[in-house]
């Protein structure tokens, strides 16, 4: 099983950590699941990251798979993010406006 870690360096997700992007991420209450481990890496990412100090292990999960939801969460109209979009300050999109696109590793193709 991939850690949070790997997982944001295969999909090159940088984490948010202005208090307001933190609170939005820390608000979204997804449809979606995603299996990972959370290990001691992926803890130290997620405290050098995150806004919020004294972040027990349960709320570090829920804050690392919102994360991974909302990067895979593309918006329909322009492709962009859920997770680039929340950072924005003028961030006021409705659910419906973005489609879940699992992470599918790009694999080299050979061409004769």
């Amino acid at each position: 099983m991939e850690t949070f870690q790997e997982i944001c360096h295969n999909e090159k997700i940088t984490i948010p950590h202005t208090e307001e992007s933190n609170k939005r991420i820390q608000r979204y209450s997804p449809i979606e699941s995603v299996e990972f481990e959370l290990d001691e890496e992926s803890i130290k990412l997620l405290k050098d990251n995150l806004w919020f100090d004294n972040m027990n292990f349960t709320f570090m999960k829920k804050m690392a798979e919102n994360i991974i939801i909302l990067n895979r969460l593309k918006h329909r109209g322009n492709n962009i993010s859920r997770l680039e979009l929340i950072s924005k300050s003028d961030y006021h999109y409705l659910d419906k406006s973005f489609d879940y696109k699992p992470y599918e590793e790009k694999k080299d193709t050979e061409v004769n």
